[in-house]
């Protein structure tokens, strides 16, 4: 079988480079002449002859140059993970542009689609070779940039009770690439600021590597909510108190604005506090009680941190003191007297129960948080509340 053999010219007119797999071919253009391959030359070899091997024709082999336009321009820096993408490549002959890269680990060439693979630097090169009408175009190249993919690891926001235990922190990823998951990830601490009063502290990441990403942070949030302290008043006179960090210093009409049944306050240092009235009292001390008038049932709520109960003294002098139960928890009269029991009279809630130590007469029982007291001293003392199991 004769093929029409495909002549690939080249700068010097005076050879031609022909190649092809088939036992004869003819040569087209050149007055029908007809050179023999041999049949035992191996596949794709390539063969030249000069012009006067072809013994005598007159033709001359005409070729006109070509160029290729090529760029990247927008494409030329590539995210890994970003999707395929065609070169946009052409030749001044419209015939068609063939692509190769120098490193296939980065892109590799599907036709005229760029398939990107791991960051790094590639260069795309853009080939025509030529044909009978069209010498071959010197070849086009662009560098094709795949930088890391950018990962934001974001601290998942929280929030706790004061009292509960730390929550389990934990992260969010956005985007992997290629289906890729948080495994890839090594090395990743979360830190919270350490706190124990009702607010919000910061979660802060450090130390995160993964192949082929950039890592940025994104912190998060522990908000620690504050204790809810509920103190039912009754209609009439009651004695209440505060063990909350953040009601230290508060103004007293502040702290009791939502008592709209309050008539009047009263400290133990004869200060009262009238809404919209008088305001001797100011502010308010967490170490002394209040005597609270009601004219009916009524709840006052406080918010706040819990008071270290044990690392606040409170002074009593000799006489009567109004003092508040600083603990957060219940506990009896006697075991919280126990040290100074010798030095107290007497002790009174604001339902007007005892505990006398004399006598051992004790009808108050358990002393209770949000509640305040009376307590006649023999003598003066620094008196701290002990730790309680």
């Amino acid at each position: 079988m004769v093929d029409t053999l495909a002549i690939i010219a080249v700068s010097d007119t005076t050879k031609m480079v022909v190649s092809d797999t088939t036992s004869s071919v003819t040569i087209a253009n050149y007055n029908k002449l007809t050179e023999q391959l041999s049949s035992s030359a191996p596949s794709g070899t390539s063969y030249i002859w000069s012009k006067t091997d072809l013994a005598t024709t007159t033709d001359t082999v005409g070729v006109k140059p070509q160029t290729i336009s090529f760029a990247l321009s927008s494409d030329a820096v590539k995210e890994y993970g970003d999707p395929t993408f065609a070169l946009q490549g052409s030749a001044s002959s419209s015939l068609p542009v063939t692509y190769t890269s120098s490193d296939t680990s980065v892109a590799r060439i599907s036709g005229d689609q760029v398939i990107i693979g791991k960051p790094g630097t590639t260069v795309l090169r853009a080939v025509q070779r030529g044909n009978l009408s069209y010498d071959m175009a010197k070849d086009a190249t662009a560098e094709l940039r795949v930088t890391n993919k950018t990962l934001t690891i974001t601290a998942n926001s929280l929030s706790k009770a004061i009292a509960d235990t730390d929550p389990t922190f934990t992260v969010s990823y956005s985007p992997f690439a290629h289906s890729e998951t948080d495994t890839v990830v090594k090395g990743l601490t979360i830190v919270h600021s350490a706190g124990s009063d009702a607010g919000t502290y910061p979660i802060t990441l450090s130390g995160a590597t993964a192949q082929n990403y950039t890592i940025k942070y994104v912190a998060g949030k522990l908000t620690i909510q504050p204790d809810t302290v509920r103190i039912p008043l009754r209609a009439g006179w009651n004695t209440v108190s505060f063990n909350l960090k953040e009601l230290a210093g508060g103004k007293i009409d502040s702290v009791l604005a939502d008592v709209s049944a309050l008539k009047i306050a009263k400290d133990g240092s004869a200060n009262s506090y009238v809404p919209d009235v008088i305001n001797t009292i100011g502010t308010v001390s967490l170490t002394s009680g209040y005597k609270l008038y009601s004219s009916e049932i009524d709840t006052l709520t406080v918010l706040g941190t819990p008071v270290d109960s044990k690392s606040a003294a409170i002074s009593l002098n000799a006489g009567w003191n109004m003092i508040s139960y600083l603990p957060q928890t219940q506990s009896n009269v006697e075991t919280v007297f126990a040290l100074i029991a010798d030095k107290i009279e007497m002790v009174r809630n604001g339902m007007g129960e005892v505990y006398i130590p004399s006598q051992s007469i004790n009808t108050i029982g358990a002393m209770v948080p949000g509640q305040g007291y009376q307590i006649y001293m023999k003598e003066a003392v620094e008196f701290t509340y002990p730790v309680q199991n």
